[in-house]
């Protein structure tokens, strides 16, 4: 019988496998919050090439994302399809988080070639976090075929991400302070708190492969039968161009990722410029993560009454009228951080559900096409995120600059009237939009049901 006919799974299984998403998130937020920061004010690199840095740096990881989809599903290790990857990826992931963090000392010497390595660090320690990321997804599908234990585990999933960014935020700077001994940010304070983090992150994925064990399916085929054949970049693209429920999926995680990242770029322009109240950023933003926690934890309790697709759209459409009443209350800045809390509650469901949707995917996938392409399908949702960044870095950098925005005088109406489309009218766009991908989403419950039952007869279970 297959190791994937395992449902029910151990309790220490389960919270081993969020655990391991309390720590990346706890190490990935210091460098997507603080690398521009280290790299600018600490490592002495100009403005221009720090943006040049992390811009290309992003372009170079969304390529690596397909690249370390096609190594994992290729993979046929001793230890398992994905447990070895875990392991792996993590050390990686340690080595060059601590590269990024070193004193590159960008005011003198040779600049361009210690930028030129730093961007490259950059986009190396983004490859190892696609590797350990796309293998630790995978994993959701590859242990049970229990559509309640895979919501579960998505569910886990999101509620140790939140859990480690709510740490993030009040742990990351009093570790770079008291790394670096001194009530200054120092490069030595932001280099053992990366050393930190990531021994942190290694030791959550390597409790998680012992807590697989035998668990990770290696090979989908049925007993006795021939093991697949290693996929094709050509057959690869073929499975993602023509699967629609992934086309879509991805669609509406990019566009949904979209709107909360270029919340967290644009909204401290509107609080400081608009609302004339920074105090507001740090509430928006403190109780973000913890409405997404909120939000995790009620998936089990509404999956019990809708379809997965029904949860992730009424997430769309509570953060779509989140906006609205934000822009309706656009002076009254209680109100409007109130109002965009419980949308990021709603933004939470589709966050929480997207990983088991994906399970779903490769399942359709494997029923339409003949082929188990877990790991390629799971690349697609870190490349969701990739892209997300890509497109929020453009928005924040080069939608600044299209509506005027001066940091050296005082805004004028016309950029007041930008940054409020930025802030608020953009996200109520991109909402109706993953609303629209998400209706062309055919994956129902009762189309699963059938999936599942000739996955069941082909493998013999």
């Amino acid at each position: 019988m297959s190791n994937q006919t395992q449902t029910k799974l151990p309790v220490y299984l389960k919270g081993s496998y969020s655990f391991a998403d309390v720590t990346f998130s706890l190490m990935v937020t210091l460098s997507n919050t603080y690398a521009q920061f280290f790299l600018t004010d600490i490592a002495f690199f100009p403005t221009t090439i720090v943006a040049s840095i992390l811009f290309f740096g992003r372009i170079l990881d969304a390529f690596s994302v397909p690249v370390t989809g096609g190594i994992i599903d290729r993979s046929n290790l001793k230890w398992g399809k994905f447990r070895p990857w875990l392991v792996v990826g993590s050390v990686l992931t340690l080595v060059f988080n601590v590269l990024l963090f070193i004193n590159w000392n960008g005011a003198t010497g040779p600049v361009v070639a210690k930028a030129v390595t730093a961007c490259l660090v950059y986009a190396l320690f983004c490859a190892s976090t696609n590797l350990v990321y796309t293998a630790f997804t995978s994993l959701n599908s590859a242990l049970t075929t229990d559509p309640r234990e895979r919501v579960n585990l998505s569910t886990l999933r999101n509620m140790g991400g939140s859990i480690g960014k709510i740490l993030a935020g009040y742990l990351l700077l009093p570790m770079v302070y008291f790394f670096g001994n001194s009530d200054q940010q120092t490069a030595r304070g932001y280099f053992l708190t990366a050393v930190v983090t990531s021994v942190i992150l290694v030791v959550g994925y390597v409790n998680l492969a012992f807590s697989v064990g035998k668990r990770d399916a290696v090979s989908p085929a049925a007993p006795g039968g021939p093991k697949p054949k290693p996929i094709s970049g050509k057959e690869s693209l073929r499975l993602i161009l023509t699967n629609r429920p992934l086309l879509c999926l991805f669609g509406a995680d990019v566009v949904r990722l979209l709107a909360y990242l270029v919340t967290l770029a644009i909204f401290p322009y509107f609080f400081t410029y608009v609302a004339k109240d920074v105090n507001a950023a740090p509430m928006l933003f403190g109780t973000t993560s913890i409405a997404m926690l909120v939000g995790a934890l009620l998936i089990p309790l509404l999956t019990r009454f809708l379809s997965k697709r029904s949860v992730y759209m009424t997430g769309l459409v509570m953060l779509g009228l989140s906006f609205v009443v934000a822009a309706l209350f656009k002076e009254t800045t209680l109100i409007m951080v109130g109002a965009l809390v419980v949308g990021f509650v709603g933004y939470s469901f589709g966050a929480t559900v997207t990983t088991a949707m994906y399970t779903d995917v490769v399942d359709y996938g494997e029923v339409k096409y003949g082929v188990n392409a877990r790991a390629i399908y799971f690349s697609m949702y870190q490349l969701s995120i990739k892209v997300a960044a890509i497109c929020s870095t453009g928005i924040a950098g080069f939608g600044m600059a299209l509506i005027g925005y001066d940091s050296k005088v005082e805004p004028t109406a016309k950029v007041i009237e930008g940054i409020n489309f930025i802030c608020l009218a953009l996200p109520i766009g991109l909402a109706v939009l993953a609303l629209l991908l998400m209706l062309l989403y055919n994956l129902s419950d009762k189309k699963m049901e059938e999936v599942r039952g000739t996955l069941a007869a082909k493998r013999g279970s």
